[in-house]
């Protein structure tokens, strides 16, 4: 068996893990992202992968900055917000898949 096939069942139960708690407003996905990291350092860097193993672990973390969840941030005077209706402001904080803080 190969050595890091211990790896490689934890890099997959992350991604299940990962998978369920997507689209969560929390930081779970950035520090479960933070335990793959290595993981996938380790496997791509090791040679006792097949060629199609290797591949798709490199498919994935070529996307690897959809894992962390990442907020967005909007910052200003109340003079933009007039600017823009307050009611648009209201419509993007109401709306539950947005994470964006003001």
């Amino acid at each position: 068996l190969y050595s890091n096939l211990g790896d490689l069942s934890e890099l997959v139960s992350f991604l299940d893990e990962w998978l369920e708690m997507r689209n969560e407003k929390s930081d779970r996905c950035t520090l479960l992202f933070d335990k793959m990291k290595p993981l996938f350092q380790s496997l791509l860097l090791s040679g006792n992968n097949t060629c199609q193993n290797k591949a798709l672990l490199a498919r994935i973390w070529a996307d690897r900055d959809m894992f962390p969840k990442l907020s967005q941030w909007i910052v200003g005077g109340d003079g933009w917000a007039y600017d823009i209706g307050y009611g648009g402001l209201d419509h993007v904080e109401a709306f539950q898949s947005n994470d964006v803080n003001v």
